[in-house]
């Protein structure tokens, strides 16, 4: 059940939710009354406002016979549960028999009934919660389409609501990577594409945003998206050659990321820290230390608290000879790390 999310980037900003449950084992009555005694005898069930069981995911308290009213319980709130604890955590323990139930009360398309309750919650503006249902729904279902957009798209409005750079990183990266999964199972959904396509540019992958909205526009009809498309694609010519350039210095093809980047010095996209930084590192590399220290210094006034630059400077800076300089950016990293600890 947990192929969906076999990289769970998304997980360790959940487990809160998970809080408000309580595990308790039910009653041999209860499990004998519903037929699933076989399955569940044994199994902590989570419940909510029920008092005296064992706090966490991990809680396996037995109650007393009728402590947590059991006979009063909705079997589909159980199962509700169930899919809720599985939606916080895919890989939870107790999966295999929580399934079983599930299954039992929400029918043969368990998937669809769990992305329905994404999408009301979304629709209420309950991300967080929106999050857990998606994620149940693809715990059954790892390609169902609207739990992949759905999940998707609620992500995106988390993030957007800003966090912590690890937060905003992990949470890019797993929608991004829901989309593309879309978009390679439904490859005939605009929609996917045009979200597609916004999130490569959130990432900073232009070339990546321009294919993708070309496949939009092979798809959608919609006038007033093809036009704001259209004009979002006239603005990557220049990020595209900018990425082209820092693609080649990664790939150590120095000299032509020179080439490239250059072009780009003095015109609208001088005011990029990543132009410098790369022009920098590509100067460094050919031998040029005196232009990757001007290019650098330029990347680090538009960036002041990148560590990365700093480190790329004092490289430089020891080719160079300049022990002041050396210990100055040494002195400003370990300063800024321990401001960020």
């Amino acid at each position: 059940m947990a192929e969906a999310f076999s990289t769970d980037r998304v997980k360790p900003y959940l487990t809160g939710a998970a809080e408000k449950f309580r595990f308790y084992e039910l009653t041999d009555a209860f499990l004998e009354k519903y037929g699933f005694a076989e399955v569940l005898s044994g199994i902590p069930i989570p419940f909510q406002g029920l008092d005296g069981g064992t706090a966490g995911m991990a809680g396996t308290a037995k109650a007393a016979a009728g402590a947590a009213g059991e006979d009063a319980i909705a079997a589909e709130q159980i199962a509700d549960n169930m899919a809720f604890i599985l939606g916080v955590d895919p890989a939870f323990k107790y999966r295999g028999p929580y399934e079983v139930f599930i299954v039992r009360y929400y029918g043969s398309d368990p998937a669809g009934v769990l992305a329905a309750k994404g999408g009301a919650a979304a629709d209420a503006g309950e991300f967080e919660t929106a999050a857990v249902w998606f994620r149940a729904a693809l715990a059954f279902s790892p390609t169902h389409k609207a739990a992949l957009y759905g999940y998707s798209r609620t992500l995106t409005e988390l993030y957007a609501g800003s966090g912590s750079e690890d937060y905003i990183g992990n949470l890019k990266a797993e929608a991004a990577g829901k989309m593309e999964l879309l978009t390679q199972e439904y490859p005939e959904f605009a929609k996917g594409w045009y979200y597609l396509g916004y999130m490569y540019l959130n990432l900073g992958l232009y070339t990546k945003a321009h294919l993708a909205w070309k496949e939009y526009l092979k798809r959608s009809v919609v006038k007033t998206e093809r036009e704001e498309i259209e004009m979002r694609m006239s603005q990557l010519k220049i990020p595209m050659e900018i990425e082209q350039g820092a693609n080649a210095v990664i790939s150590g093809r120095w000299e032509e990321g020179v080439s490239v980047l250059e072009k780009h010095s003095k015109g609208k996209a001088s005011v990029w820290w990543p132009l410098w930084y790369y022009l920098g590192l590509a100067y460094r590399e050919t031998g040029k230390a005196a232009d990757a220290e001007t290019a650098l210094r330029k990347a680090l006034r538009l960036s002041p608290r990148n560590t990365e630059i700093m480190r790329e400077l004092i490289a430089v800076y020891k080719e160079l000879g300049n022990e002041e300089k050396v210990s100055k950016y040494e002195r400003k990293i370990e300063l800024l790390e321990k401001t960020c600890l």
